[in-house]
């Protein structure tokens, strides 16, 4: 997953393809459309908007050579905890904590895992802290510090996106703190790179099993919630926004 980023992300299009549903009160819009909105090939942005229709985030029906497009209430929802076309008293009413525990909720409920939580990190010192978390897990809550490399968020580092763990055994991490002490067996993380301040890991996680991988849509899923929670923090850097 990790490579040269999209000159367009995938949370740009998703916002594109709202917009353009809100503006013209059709219940469906064309790729054309959307194409008018985003800086990119029609055949390209087809390609996408497929990928989301896979994922489940949007809807698709082929009108003669074309499709028409409409969303779910998740992309709706990932765009509302992201902030979307936010107002000044958006910024006052609503916080950070609030906008990262509905991005929390969607993925919680896509992914069946227990616990979502955002997370500081450094590779270079071995640093990794909680910031947020959408609830309480014994030994892993905000404030809670630990050796980066005692953590499954190396995977998402490393693979410089999305990345999963269910399995910890077989890759050979099973006596990482947070496995061994802490009794996480199951990860699904990316990393947010910001271009001012401290990077970030946002992931889930749950004390169950997974018996199988996740997918190629779960991860494409997970990346783009976790471009919602870039938005979020890209757009309180320079704001007071209380935590």
């Amino acid at each position: 997953m990790a490579g040269r980023p999209p000159a367009v992300t995938d949370y740009e299009i998703l916002r594109a393809v709202i917009q353009t549903l809100d503006e013209s009160g059709d219940p469906a819009v064309t790729t054309k459309e959307i194409a008018e909105r985003v800086p990119i090939k029609r055949e390209g942005l087809g390609q996408r908007l497929n990928a989301f229709a896979d994922w489940g985030v949007l809807e698709r029906k082929q009108v003669g050579r074309s499709y028409i497009w409409w969303v779910q209430e998740t992309a709706r929802a990932i765009l509302r905890a992201a902030g979307r076309d936010r107002t000044a008293e958006d910024i006052t009413d609503r916080s950070i904590k609030t906008q990262l525990q509905e991005l929390f909720e969607v993925g919680q409920e896509r992914f069946d895992l227990e616990l979502g939580a955002l997370a500081r990190i450094d590779p270079g010192t071995d640093y990794f802290e909680i910031e947020h978390a959408s609830g309480r897990y014994q030994g892993f809550e905000p404030g809670t510090e630990l050796p980066l490399s005692e953590t499954y968020c190396t995977t998402a580092a490393e693979a410089g996106g999305p990345a999963g763990v269910t399995d910890p055994t077989e890759l050979g991490i099973e006596e990482r703190t947070v496995h061994n002490e802490i009794g996480l067996k199951t990860y699904l993380g990316t990393l947010i790179e910001l271009d001012e301040g401290q990077d970030r890991t946002f992931f889930f996680v749950s004390s169950e099993s997974r018996s199988d991988s996740f997918s190629k849509a779960e991860y494409a899923f997970h990346d783009l919630l976790g471009q919602g929670a870039k938005h979020v923090l890209e757009q309180i850097s320079n704001e007071s926004v209380r935590v």
